[in-house]
């Protein structure tokens, strides 16, 4: 009698009576989720200092905007070189620290122009106004509008920075430029007009790496047109 017993209850389990399966979930990309602007807001100690722009995991560039607001380029806002109050972009530069809570780099700047005078030699010379409508940040991508027209996208690789500019009649390269507190001491840079490759250096101490005698970035620029 078990032995009927067991063969019924089996019977009835293999039935036809079984429910569908589930169906499948909704595939969703996960990097379309990523919002890189979230921790770049706050004031003081609730500051994020997170990195807007163009990286890859594991990658040695971090390209992305250095800006400038209400409160200048106060180190406490700017230890990434981005701060979501700001409206003015001082130029977008390959090297930043991401949540850090201290400043360095922000080394190694380009910023797109309307035009070059030999005479402006300083950031604030070029440095030019945004706004969040005309703003886009996603996952190793950086896209904006500037207020005079140009338009600026930034992409990034394992070792190098992909620029693309529209409505730019010149670029300029600051090899001077630090975020606050830091201090480029020696640089060199070297312009090929027949290939439009840049070639240079430039040796940097920070609020950070100063203390270990700073670090030296070698660099080559290629331009398409």
């Amino acid at each position: 009698m078990r032995l009927a017993a067991v063969a019924l209850i089996l019977v009835a389990a293999c039935g036809d009576d079984a429910t569908d399966p589930p169906p499948l979930p909704e595939v969703t990309d996960p990097v379309a989720l990523v919002d890189p602007t979230i921790g770049t807001g706050g004031l003081g100690f609730a500051h994020g200092s997170c990195f807007v722009g163009a990286a890859v995991p594991h990658g040695l560039v971090k390209v992305g905007p250095d800006t400038n607001g209400p409160f200048g380029v106060v180190n406490f806002l700017h230890y990434s070189g981005y701060w979501a109050g700001d409206d003015r972009i001082r130029g977008f530069s390959h090297f930043h620290l991401h949540g850090a809570g201290a400043t360095d780099y922000g080394v190694l700047s380009m910023m797109p122009a309307v035009a070059f005078d030999p005479a402006k030699t300083t950031v604030a010379d070029y440095e030019a106004r945004f706004t969040k409508a005309n703003e886009h940040a996603a996952a190793g991508r950086y896209e904006v509008t500037l207020s005079n027209g140009i338009g600026v996208v930034l992409a990034a690789t394992e070792r190098a920075a992909v620029h693309r500019y529209t409505g730019a009649q010149a670029l300029v390269i600051d090899l001077d430029k630090t975020l606050s507190g830091g201090e480029v001491d020696a640089a060199t840079i070297t312009l090929d007009a027949s290939t439009r490759e840049i070639t240079g250096q430039l040796h940097h101490r920070g609020g950070m790496s100063g203390g270990f005698g700073g670090y030296t970035v070698y660099f080559v620029a290629r331009a398409s047109t």
